[in-house]
């Protein structure tokens, strides 16, 4: 079998273009993250403050608040987006991997040769 070596190359000139574009990506889903998060949070504390306010049980106040449909929607829309960021992360990692195989293979090939 043999390993044409420009198409190594081709290969990891892509890889490296697709890291570049996903860490671009992981920034803006960051930003989407946390600026979801600081919405869901503030919502929350509005929340609670309204319950202690109507006289509510201290006790069950958080489970009241967390009920109300609309935090329920921020808090559902705050851990989407941090699951599509982590999800980033991790196809991130798995190009490093993929990079880190292919210079591999290079070192590998100019050594044969």
């Amino acid at each position: 079998m043999e390993i044409d070596v420009e198409v190594i190359i081709n290969k990891l000139e892509y890889k490296v273009n697709e890291l570049t574009f996903r860490n671009k990506d992981l920034e803006k889903l960051g930003a989407i993250k946390d600026s979801l998060d600081e919405e869901y949070r503030c919502e929350l504390i509005k929340e609670f403050l309204s319950l202690s306010l109507n006289n509510k049980n201290i006790s069950i106040t958080g489970d009241i608040a967390r009920g109300n449909r609309e935090i329920a929607q921020l808090r559902l829309n705050r851990d989407l987006a941090k699951i599509r960021y982590y999800s980033m992360k991790s196809s991130i990692e798995n190009i490093k991997i993929e990079i880190e195989v292919l210079r591999g293979m290079l070192t590998w090939l100019s050594a044969e040769f």
